[in-house]
């Protein structure tokens, strides 16, 4: 859609979920935003706390040159089908995700639509460098050290690498859902998904500049090993390890959808697309049994980690990890624990304390 102007319409989509204590300056970077024709989603997951009240206050009181888009949804939806609700209210040709927690540079919608620009729309994703800050706002470190190359995320790498565009900096255009269609879920890793859809169907282009300020605390179970560790983190560690299995389900479900449709769109890359469903499939099996044994009796549990041991190339980590983690769970905690607790005196010992 193209504006008066001859420029297109953007959308700044905030995804909100619990955030009262952040969601005000998240949304002060993006009323902040110097791009127009802008329109601004203002979305709260059926926050329990505060954090849609204060997103209305701000919502009502904004006499600036954007479009606002209020929505609050009726349940709680998760964060894959909230972002699948997002793309029914975006107009924009590119969607510049945010969560409530992070705040944007002013000028991160603008050099956005640079780089798209600079590709001629070939870029279906847009991702760029952030800078991680704590809790009170305090700069901790650039994301990337380095800058990532366009070539680092061809559909193959990403399948093979489990590779992550970082989702708080992630940008992407409406194809990659007008191609494929809603989100399968639930899934949380919605980073995981739109960008192999865009590198089937165009191309991934990253900014080596921090357009966002990405906060790190210990609320969100992504930050589970942030605070020192005690017996609580290793519980998380463990809720962490279960979660993500069922998250893995998700993304590799995604994906054998995502490659079928593109099967169906181009005939020319059958050998190549036949290849990656493949890979995620034997993934996908594997995680099934995973979650097969998280509920099994402990002989049928056995007998799958010793079909595991014997496989050929197993790696002798990750059969430590299935017989603590599904066999004997006590001795892996405890293990968990030593473990730690080693690591944090190394640190200590790094520091020269």
């Amino acid at each position: 859609m193209k504006s008066n102007i001859d420029k297109p319409i953007i959308t700044f989509a905030i995804v909100a979920y619990n955030q009262e204590r952040f969601i005000r300056e998240a949304i002060e970077g993006a009323f902040s935003q110097t791009y127009s024709p802008l329109e601004i989603i203002l979305s709260d997951d059926c926050s329990t706390d505060h954090t849609f009240e204060i997103i209305k206050e701000l919502a009502d009181a904004y006499q600036g040159p954007h479009t606002i888009i209020l929505n609050r949804n009726d349940k709680n939806l998760g964060i894959g089908a909230h972002f699948n609700r997002v793309m029914e209210l975006a107009r924009g040709d590119l969607v510049v995700g945010s969560a409530g927690d992070d705040i944007s540079v002013p000028y991160r919608v603008e050099r956005i639509y640079q780089a798209y620009e600079s590709t001629k729309g070939i870029a279906k994703s847009i991702f760029s460098n952030y800078l991680t800050i704590d809790i009170s706002g305090k700069p901790l470190c650039l994301h990337y050290e380095t800058p990532m190359q366009s070539e680092d995320f061809s559909p193959n790498k990403l399948v093979k690498k489990d590779s992550l565009i970082s989702g708080c900096s992630h940008a992407w255009s409406r194809e990659v859902f007008s191609v494929f269609g809603p989100l399968i879920t639930p899934l949380t890793c919605e980073d995981m998904v739109i960008p192999l859809r865009s590198a089937l169907i165009g191309q991934i282009k990253y900014i080596n500049e921090p357009l966002v300020m990405h906060r790190q605390h210990g609320i969100n179970i992504w930050n589970y090993k942030w605070h020192h560790k005690t017996k609580i983190n290793i519980n998380r560690e463990i809720e962490f390890t279960r979660f993500w299995l069922y998250e893995k389900k998700a993304i590799y479900m995604n994906w054998i959808k995502d490659l079928q449709i593109m099967g169906k769109i181009s005939n020319s890359r059958e050998e190549e697309l036949r290849c990656l469903q493949a890979i995620v499939y034997n993934r996908l099996l594997d995680i099934e049994e995973y979650i097969f044994m998280l509920k099994a009796k402990f002989t049928e549990k056995a007998i799958i980690v010793a079909k595991h041991i014997f496989k050929k190339g197993m790696k002798f980590q990750i059969i430590r990890h299935e017989i603590g983690f599904f066999l004997i769970p006590k001795i892996f905690r405890m293990y968990m624990i030593v473990k730690n607790k080693i690591s944090d005196l190394r640190g200590l010992n790094d520091t020269g304390v």
